[in-house]
């Protein structure tokens, strides 16, 4: 059905080539399927092919076959439609016929030879890079110069210049992808993008130094630093007494780090902080146990610390001019006589002390969830470690368990080797029994063979105690004793009769040596 569509539109006046039918099937994704098709624009054309058979000889008959084998040259020629490459245009081609001649030095003739030189010119299409890449940088490039209108002090200039940066360096690795290779010279495109390039970073170093002239010139000047700390150290000059007049100071802050003992000046009866600058007071500010007279009179002040609540002895109290938070303002009032700034003092200090009793609820609240927080941890460190120690015994139960029935297969297989010497036992006596009379013969002989060694026993420990008291009574000096003379005179007489009688004794020697070797046999069969 999709064949015969493509048909129709053929017949409208398109010109539709095998190679649309086969854009339109998708059967384009193997080199195979083409050789379905023929190399023609228009499938309705036909394509002429011209073949010449040249028949040279005959190779081989196969009589049973009835065929044969032959030596032919086959010559196909046909006119083909080529097709250019979306990313090349196809420019020219020619064909050139050339002879040239070639000469050998071993040769005594001139060789002609002809070839043909194929020179195809093809260029790259432009459109493509001005879309996919030359128009992207040039729009990049009017985004930085477009970034100067950014103002300098919200600070996004520069990270904004830095991210179109990064972007052309992205193109240029797009464009490494693009570029052969193997080229020799460098395009101008290459060119163009190293110039864009160059000048976005000229851009964003002027960008830097830009702000860092305006960072340094918004610092304040030398002789304005030299006035604030000659202010600074003559604000011991205000102490006088159990007085302090800072007023008129144009302060921002409670001068704690100029004055250290601001705080800890518990004799100071009467402060004066008004129109100035301050937005808050020191939290130690409760320590002026002694104040009574405190006046913030047009300062930017909008909450008191919570130590206020100490300042037990403060009669007087000014808060005019002060953003004050809601409820502190309530609390406060108008303080536009005497009567109103002592009525303000105890009001504020009234409030103060909820603020306090609140504060150390809250306080107490949070150690007491820190506590539970605690607690809870310690017991599950406990459970933990309780989990661990049962884990532990109940591992060493079961190491127990593995060594008992170890224990019990050894005994086992103990059990069972003596089970089996047992039977290997019984199986002997029961071969024993059918030997028959030789058995009962032999039983007799044990009690004499048992008499005989006990014998031998005994006549061998007698000479070996002759023997020792021979050694003694001739080797050491009791042999001069009366008891030993016998033995010494018995010792050297044998001793000279053994030298006499040296083959006597060796055949004596030699018998009893085999007659122990017989009697030992004997015993070893006896036992087995």
């Amino acid at each position: 059905m999709v064949v015969e569509s493509v048909v129709k539109a053929a017949d409208g006046g398109r010109l539709c080539s095998y190679q649309d039918v086969l854009n339109y099937l998708n059967l384009t994704k193997s080199n195979e399927l083409f050789f379905m098709t023929r190399p023609v624009k228009d499938y309705q054309q036909p394509t002429v092919v011209s073949v010449e058979l040249l028949l040279y000889a005959i190779l081989d008959v196969i009589e049973i076959a009835q065929t044969f084998v032959p030596y032919v040259w086959i010559d196909m020629t046909s006119d083909m439609t080529m097709r250019s490459q979306y990313e090349w245009l196809f420019v020219s081609m020619t064909v050139t016929n050339k002879t040239v001649d070639m000469f050998d030095l071993k040769q005594d003739m001139l060789i002609y030879t002809a070839y043909i030189i194929w020179q195809i010119t093809m260029k790259r299409q432009s459109l493509l890079y001005i879309v996919n890449f030359l128009l992207p940088i040039l729009f990049l490039l009017s985004l930085d110069i477009a970034s100067f209108f950014i103002s300098e002090r919200e600070g996004e200039k520069l990270g904004f210049k830095v991210t179109v940066l990064l972007a052309v360096t992205v193109m240029q690795l797009l464009l490494n992808e693009i570029l052969p290779s193997s080229s020799d010279q460098i395009p101008l495109i290459v060119v163009y993008c190293i110039g864009i390039f160059g000048l976005m970073m000229l851009s964003l170093l002027e960008t830097i130094l830009v702000m860092y002239l305006m960072e340094k010139d918004d610092g304040p000047p030398e002789d304005v630093k030299m006035s604030k700390n000659s202010k600074v150290l003559n604000l011991k000059d205000k102490i006088n007494d159990n007085e302090m007049d800072l007023s008129l100071c144009n302060l921002s802050e409670v001068p704690v780090k100029e004055l250290p003992e601001f705080c800890n000046l518990t004799h100071l009866v009467k402060v004066d902080l008004s129109k100035n600058q301050l937005t808050c007071l020191p939290d130690d500010l409760g320590n002026l146990t002694s104040l009574q007279h405190l006046d913030l009179y047009n300062n930017k002040l909008t909450l008191l610390p919570v130590s206020f609540s100490q300042l037990r002895n403060l009669r007087w109290l000014d808060l005019k001019d002060n953003p004050l938070e809601p409820n502190l303002a309530k609390a406060a009032g108008d303080c536009l006589d005497e009567k109103q700034c002592k009525q303000c003092a105890s009001r504020v200090l009234q409030h103060m002390r909820v603020i306090q009793e609140d504060a150390d609820r809250a306080r107490e609240k949070r150690l007491l969830r820190e506590k539970e927080i605690e607690r809870k941890k310690e017991a599950k460190q406990r459970e933990r470690e309780a989990r661990e120690k049962e884990a532990r015994k109940r591992e060493k139960a079961e190491e127990k368990e593995k060594r008992r029935k170890e224990y019990n297969a050894q005994m086992e297989a103990l059990a069972a080797r003596e089970q089996q010497k047992k039977k290997s036992e019984e199986k002997k006596k029961k071969k024993a029994q059918a030997a028959g009379k030789k058995a009962p013969a032999e039983s007799p002989l044990k009690p004499r063979r048992s008499f005989l060694r006990l014998v031998f026993r005994l006549l061998l420990l007698l000479l070996l105690g002759l023997a020792g008291v021979a050694a003694v009574c001739h080797l050491t000096d009791m042999k001069k004793e009366a008891m030993c003379v016998p033995v010494t005179v018995a010792v050297d007489n044998g001793l000279l009769w053994a030298g006499q009688q040296q083959d006597a004794l060796r055949r004596l020697v030699q018998s009893l040596s085999a007659a122990l070797r017989d009697f030992l046999e004997s015993s070893q069969a006896s036992k087995n």
